[in-house]
């Protein structure tokens, strides 16, 4: 029985021990790597620009307008579990979570969302700093130099750089971007009323850029008869998943 019993022994200690160097090599190879959560797809994006290799989001993508999503039980789990939870300081669930798990203000860190590629670059460098992961975003940043160029180039070639365009106050900075000239604002919590309407049409737009999350452009440009672009800032509509995405489908909105 004792000579059994040894070599038994031995194997069991073998396991064991193999158990555990396959548990620290796989420590190893997540150490430094931070688990991260984001408020929405459009954060999300930017976190993953930065480098980060894997984002849990909270809102989901097929949201029309993923600020309004109400957190589930499930979230605070995840958040409790995350190094760092990234929002983008307007979506009121997000203060919720954090009181309902009591998630400390250092784990809370706020980028800036706009689709203009120097933010765009200034926020995924941010976070790549906090992340660790900066080699990985100057990569990004290429692919997102190379696509803005191609887009800038079609809408100088395509005229659209210059045409009198009214368009959704969340979206102004993106049309000055693409060359756009901007002659009237509407939307961002503003009401279309008769007036407003009426002020938008003196304006002679040539073109209407509507935001897709919460169209309020539809009655603009049938009333100028002219066309109606409903662009994106979360990505998720139609397959769209990173920045980069965003910018090419706007692009492809406009004609481009």
């Amino acid at each position: 029985m004792k000579r059994i019993f040894q070599p038994l022994v031995a194997v069991f200690l073998t396991a064991m021990a193999l158990c555990l160097l396959a548990g620290a090599a796989s420590g190893a190879l997540g150490a430094g790597v931070p688990t991260v959560v984001a408020s929405t797809s459009w954060v999300a994006a930017i976190v993953e620009a930065a480098g980060a290799p894997r984002v849990a989001v909270l809102a989901p993508v097929d949201l029309r307008h993923p600020p309004e999503y109400d957190f589930q039980p499930g979230d605070i789990k995840q958040a409790l579990e995350a190094d760092y939870l990234f929002w983008a300081g307007y979506e009121p669930f997000v203060r919720k979570l954090q009181k309902a798990a009591a998630i400390p203000d250092s784990r809370l860190i706020q980028v800036v969302t706009d689709n203009v590629p120097e933010t765009l670059k200034e926020q995924a460098r941010k976070v790549a700093a906090v992340l660790g992961t900066e080699a990985r975003e100057e990569q990004w940043e290429k692919a997102l130099d190379a696509a803005a160029a191609d887009i800038l180039a079609q809408a100088k070639a395509k005229g659209l750089a210059g045409r009198r365009a009214v368009v959704h106050k969340f979206l102004v900075r993106y049309a000055e971007w693409l060359g756009l000239r901007v002659v009237g604002t509407f939307g961002g919590g503003e009401e279309l009323t008769p007036a407003k309407l009426a002020e938008l049409l003196q304006r002679r737009p040539e073109l209407v850029v509507d935001n897709w999350h919460n169209s309020q452009g539809a009655s603009i440009a049938v009333e100028a008869g002219i066309p109606h672009a409903l662009l994106i800032n979360f990505p998720g509509k139609d397959g769209t998943r990173t920045l980069i995405d965003v910018l090419q489908y706007n692009a492809r909105q406009l004609g481009l």
